[in-house]
């Protein structure tokens, strides 16, 4: 099975991300990371491999008082 990164900084972290995730990468590592976002954040993906492998992928999160909030599509 070929498991691709999703977040650079994940990737250049070894997938060591668990514990720093304070951004959009937190919503593959650590959803609980979302409440350290301190605005409304959104990633649009494009990603190019090799043998024609493409994905895109669209994400946001934010706060709304006390409750964080996010998703995205991929």
């Amino acid at each position: 099975m070929l498991v691709l990164p999703s977040h650079a900084r994940s990737m250049a972290m070894g997938d060591a991300f668990v514990a720093g995730a304070d951004d959009l990468g937190s919503l593959e590592a650590n959803p609980a990371g979302l409440s350290h976002l301190y605005a409304g954040m959104l990633k649009l993906q494009h990603r190019e491999w090799f043998h024609d492998i493409r994905t895109d992928q669209v994400s946001f999160g934010g706060l709304a008082g006390p409750v964080a909030f996010g998703g995205g599509v991929g």
